[in-house]
């Protein structure tokens, strides 16, 4: 029995979203709605009680990781630019 493939913007392979285009790119939404949603968690939990120092500790060791997984994978033109923003942003939320 065949059935009909459909048709995707992204795929995903590894956990790394590869995107549907004319060169060799990847998305970086779902590792920045992961970062966001683990950094929330652990802020949510730590919160104003601990100091700058441990939350940024705990950012660095627990949530930096899954924004960068595969970086290596994937073309480098404007990918720092856009993971830069996501540790911008928590860095403003934290001070």
């Amino acid at each position: 029995m065949c059935q009909a493939l459909r048709w995707v913007d992204n795929i995903r392979y590894l956990g790394v979203f590869i995107s549907c285009s004319t060169k060799f790119s990847c998305s970086f939404d779902s590792a920045k709605r992961s970062f966001y949603r683990s950094f929330n968690a652990i802020f949510g939990k730590v919160g104003r009680a601990a100091p700058e120092e441990v939350v940024l500790h705990l950012d660095k060791t627990q949530c930096l990781p899954i924004l960068l997984y595969a970086l290596e994978a994937c073309p480098t033109n404007r990918t720092l630019e856009t993971l830069e923003f996501p540790f911008t942003r928590i860095l403003m939320k934290i001070f």
